[in-house]
């Protein structure tokens, strides 16, 4: 049993070079990125019935400790977001701002 205490997920990241996933490094998962920290990787549909479009795989090490879940991103949705919270003068100012830097 691991002596470190329990706490949160150590680093979430986005990762889009191979493919788009959104990882969670659990605690018991090694400082950084290690190549080959990784000893199995299962789906969690193979575990549990789950409906969800997005493919889910759960990470472990070579002791079969969870270390990591993997989420596979099918769409980015964002919003553009230009103060609208904020006074009049200021969202002028950044309608002004904005115009001005625009491309002609």
């Amino acid at each position: 049993m691991s002596s470190r205490p329990k706490r949160g997920p150590r680093q979430v990241r986005l990762d889009f070079e191979v493919n788009p996933v959104f990882y969670v490094n659990l605690p018991e998962h090694p400082e950084g990125l290690v190549v080959g920290c990784v000893a199995r990787s299962v789906k969690l549909s193979q575990l549990v019935e789950y409906k969800g479009s997005a493919e889910v795989n759960l990470d472990f090490d070579a002791s079969g400790r969870l270390i990591g879940v993997e989420i596979e991103i099918q769409h980015i949705e964002g919003k553009w977001k230009v103060s609208q919270n904020r006074p009049e003068a200021d969202r002028r100012g950044v309608a002004e701002g904005l115009a001005n830097d625009a491309p002609e």
